[in-house]
């Protein structure tokens, strides 16, 4: 082979390799689209950190197949609705375009110390991933995007969708606001005590259909429909100011389901606070680390008004609106 080929053919050889070199470090990093990629059955615990609260940190750690989310001295049961949005949510997250790097483009993106929410991903003790979420981007006639840094990364990325929703619903979103579970074909007997009535109204479920007080005007077929109304029953404001010891006083009643199946009553008391905006707190042993508010519309009118309208026991001026 002439000296003349080979050098020449040295020289493509060379420029391949430096070609490939050269575009292998200066490619356009808007093809690197992967950010975030776990496998949700190994992480073990999620850390949330507010940046305009650090000191307010919210946990989720998976204890066997239960997730408990806590903040400060509060714990409560994740929802599994909750945990598993959230997870899904977790399984790939792909940027869409850089926007750049450095403080100024953080202040710009909400991502500046003091903003935006760190979200920390662990399997065990091991660190998985470890990102901040900025500001939610809405833009016209599409899905805007969310602005994510990871930590050890100066650059900031647009995502697709408003992520912030989905990682960050706040502390609110793993508490489980179901007030009642109840199996309407499994009730044999319901049990109503109005505050200020000497006896109670008593529901008996029997072949013929209920025996209740009044039931000559043919009210059972309304209690059926009642009850498959409340079945899955949902609270709305959680009322964690409210103490039942000292306010004992304020209790207004009492409604007590039975099942020859179940391993004890399901049990709903009520109280009113005229100093509450939402007047009416309710507690269910369905859900027996929260009290729920109420105003006259909600709860209590789907709960407890309509036993009212089972019986001749006229409502107080406290319950009539």
């Amino acid at each position: 082979m002439k000296r003349s080929t080979l050098i020449l053919l040295f020289f493509l050889i060379a420029l391949l390799f430096w070609g490939v070199r050269y575009f292998s470090q200066h490619r356009d990093p808007i093809f690197e689209t992967q950010l975030i990629a776990i496998d949700t059955a190994a992480v073990t615990m999620l850390s949330f950190s507010p940046g305009e609260a650090p000191d307010r940190e919210v946990l989720a750690k998976r204890e066997g197949k239960t997730w408990i989310a806590s903040l400060e001295n509060r714990a409560v049961k994740a929802p599994f609705s909750t945990m598993d949005s959230l997870l899904a949510s977790l399984v790939r997250i792909e940027s869409h375009h850089i926007v750049g790097k450095g403080p100024d483009v953080w202040a710009a993106c909400g991502l500046e110390p003091g903003e935006g929410t760190r979200i920390r991903i662990f399997q065990n003790e091991k660190l998985l991933e470890d990102f901040i979420i900025g500001r939610y981007d809405p833009i016209q006639d599409g899905e805007g995007y969310t602005y994510i840094r990871l930590s050890d990364d100066e650059s900031v990325f647009a995502v697709q969708g408003n992520l912030k929703s989905k990682l960050w619903p706040g502390f609110e979103a793993f508490r489980s606001k179901n007030f009642l579970e109840l199996d309407p074909l499994k009730i044999q007997e319901i049990r109503w005590e109005p505050s200020g009535e000497d006896s109670a109204l008593v529901f008996h479920r029997q072949d013929t259909g209920w025996v209740f007080p009044g039931n000559a005007l043919g009210m059972g077929p309304q209690l059926d429909s009642f009850l498959r109304h409340i079945q899955g029953l949902q609270g709305t404001a959680f009322a964690d100011a409210f103490d039942p010891v000292s306010n004992a006083q304020l209790l207004e009643g009492r409604i007590t389901f039975f099942a020859t199946d179940w391993e004890a009553p399901v049990e709903v008391s009520y109280y009113r606070d005229s100093t509450e905006v939402k007047a009416f707190i309710f507690y269910s042993t369905c859900n027996p680390d929260n009290f729920f508010g109420s105003d006259s519309s909600e709860l209590f009118q789907v709960l407890v008004r309509p036993f009212y309208s089972f019986s001749d026991f006229p409502q107080s001026d406290s319950t009539s609106h």
